[in-house]
């Protein structure tokens, strides 16, 4: 009976994160038309997602998730685009940062 207890106990403060945190400091870095590729992704690891266009465009995403148990979930996604390798000047890094609240107890 005791290790239900200290099971609960610990489930309770559990976190879940996938992927990497988005530092805006490394997002003010990027540079339009001159940062490649390939340095976004020294920068920002290997991203989630790799989308290749048909009029070669390269879009790279990065996700991270976090979620507490019982608790609240925020994420991060960024998504660079690229044209010729490099950032592409017409199309700014996008950074959306999002929170969700614990759900509430049922009544």
């Amino acid at each position: 009976m005791r290790w239900i207890l200290v099971l609960a106990l610990a489930l309770a403060g559990c976190v879940y994160s996938v992927g990497r945190p988005i530092d805006p400091a490394k997002v003010a870095t990027l540079k339009p038309g001159l940062t490649t590729a390939e340095e976004a992704v020294r920068l920002f690891g290997e991203p989630s997602h790799t989308i290749v266009a048909g009029d070669g465009r390269m879009t790279l995403m990065w996700t991270y998730a976090r979620s507490q148990a019982y608790g609240s979930v925020s994420g991060q996604s960024l998504q660079l685009v690229f044209r010729a390798g490099v950032l592409d000047a017409s199309d700014p890094a996008m950074v959306v940062q999002s929170a969700v609240s614990a759900p509430t107890a049922a009544r």
